[in-house]
C-alpha cells in the first residue's frame, strides 16, 4: 500500500514517514499541495495524508484538485493539530486530530466509512509536567531499535529548541501570526513523539498567541510560557538520555 504525505512541515513529514514505514507501507512525500497534485499524475496513491493548514493549495481545494487527479480510488484523510472549520474538510474521506497514532490511522483506514473525528483536546492541563508517553514510547521502540529511536527524539527536541528560538524573536518583533505557527509546528512533532507537556505547552502557545501581551509584547506571560517550553525539552532530553543507558 502507497502512502502519499503531505505536509509543509519537514519535521512532520520526516516522523510520520519514518512511523508508517516502520508499520510496512510504502511511503512518498509532497512538501506542498501543489506538489502532492503533480506527484500524484505520475504515480497513484491508495492513501493521502494530508495537513489541511498549508500555504497555498490546501483544504477542499486540495481534496477537489486530488479528486479531478485521481478519481474516486484513494482515500482521502485530513489532519490538522487544532479543529478545521467542516467547509475545510469538504471532500475528504476523513479528519484526525494531531497527535494521532497509527493505531488510529489504521481503524480510519478499516471503516466502510471513515468517521470525521471532531474530538478536541480538552486536558491539556494534565500533561504539564509529564514529559514523556510511556506507552507511546513502548510502541515505539517495538518498531525500531532504541538507538534509532533516540535519534528521531533528538531530531525532534532540536527542531523544538530551533522553533522556540524564533518565537522568543517573533515576541519581541510583535510577529503573532508567524509566532502561532511556530507554536503549531512543535505542538505537531511533540504530540506525534508522545512528549504531552511540550505539546500541552505548545498549544497553549499557539492559542494564546501574543494577544494577551498586548504593549508589553515579549515580557510576563509569553517569556514564562517560551521559558516553560524550554524546560519541557530540557526535561524530555533527559528522560531519553537515561533511556539510553538502560
Amino acid at each position: 500500500m502507497l502512502f502519499l504525505v503531505v505536509d509543509d512541515d519537514a519535521l512532520s513529514r520526516d516522523l510520520l514517514t519514518l512511523l508508517l514505514e516502520a508499520e510496512g507501507y510504502e511511503v512518498e512525500a509532497a512538501a506542498s499541495g501543489e506538489a502532492a497534485v503533480a506527484r500524484s499524475a505520475s504515480r497513484s496513491p491508495d492513501v493521502v495524508l494530508t495537513d489541511i493548514q498549508m500555504p497555498g493549495l490546501a483544504g477542499s481545494s486540495l481534496a477537489a484538485a486530488l479528486r479531478m487527479e485521481l478519481g474516486e480510488g484513494p482515500l482521502l484523510l485530513a489532519m490538522s493539530g487544532s479543529q478545521p472549520p467542516v467547509s475545510a474538510l469538504t471532500g475528504f474521506d476523513g479528519f484526525l486530530l494531531k497527535p494521532f497514532t497509527v493505531g488510529a490511522l489504521k481503524s480510519m483506514m478499516g471503516r466502510e466509512t471513515p468517521l470525521i473525528d471532531d474530538a478536541l483536546d480538552d486536558a491539556l492541563d494534565d500533561a504539564i509536567g509529564d514529559a514523556l508517553d510511556e506507552a507511546i514510547y513502548a510502541k515505539m521502540c517495538d518498531l525500531m531499535p532504541v538507538a534509532q529511536l533516540g535519534q528521531m527524539y533528538a531530531l525532534c527536541i532540536d527542531d523544538a529548541r530551533k522553533r522556540i528560538a524564533h518565537m522568543e524573536a517573533l515576541a519581541a518583533a510583535g510577529g503573532d501570526a508567524e509566532y502561532r505557527k511556530e507554536a503549531h509546528a512543535v505542538k505537531g512533532s511533540s504530540g506525534m513523539l508522545g512528549a504531552p507537556e511540550l505539546y500541552a505547552l505548545a498549544a497553549a502557545a499557539e492559542q494564546q498567541g501574543l494577544s494577551l501581551s498586548g504593549a508589553a509584547r515579549g515580557t510576563t506571560s509569553v517569556t514564562a510560557t517560551l521559558a516553560q517550553l524550554s524546560l519541557a525539552c530540557d526535561r524530555l532530553e533527559r528522560i531519553l538520555q537515561e533511556r539510553t543507558r538502560e
